[in-house]
């Protein structure tokens, strides 16, 4: 159907449902995150408890590997990701409530950001949201136990 035809009615009710789209994208992202996040931190747990009953020796680097390639790997796309949804939800809603205010109103694409934000936002944005910090954390603290009661 061309935009330009629709009702003001239709034009609202598809941003309404694009920003539910956006809003479902992030809830059903984040339910599979935990998922694997406590997956993560259960095999660190058991193999902790099977190194240390088998004394065996880890080196030192992978203390290091194991959080930074889940921060930088795993919950840096996630956050990303979740931001560029919630970021698309807000736009529609936004452009919805703006149909209500005026019926002229013509429906845009989001505002591009400039390349320079979105490197950073990709790179560092898990760094901005509690969620992302509390499961770097927990897999920090989780891996600093392992290094200190490992031989």
């Amino acid at each position: 159907m061309d935009p330009l035809k629709m009702s003001s009615k239709d034009r609202f009710d598809s941003c309404m449902k694009l920003a539910d789209f956006y809003s479902q994208k992030v809830y059903n992202r984040q339910a599979y995150q935990w998922k694997v996040s406590i997956g993560l931190w259960t095999v660190l747990l058991v193999g902790t408890g099977f190194l240390y009953t088998n004394k065996v020796h880890i080196q030192t680097w992978v203390y290091w590997v194991i959080p930074l390639t889940y921060a930088f790997v795993w919950v840096r796309a996630i956050a990303f990701k979740n931001f560029m949804d919630q970021h698309g939800a807000h736009h529609f809603r936004q452009q919805a409530q703006a149909l209500l205010l005026s019926e002229a109103h013509t429906v845009g694409d989001p505002p591009p950001s400039r390349s320079i934000v979105v490197w950073l936002r990709w790179c560092f944005q898990f760094v901005l949201a509690w969620a992302h910090q509390f499961e770097v954390i927990t897999t920090v603290l989780i891996v600093l136990v392992a290094k200190s009661i490992l031989p």
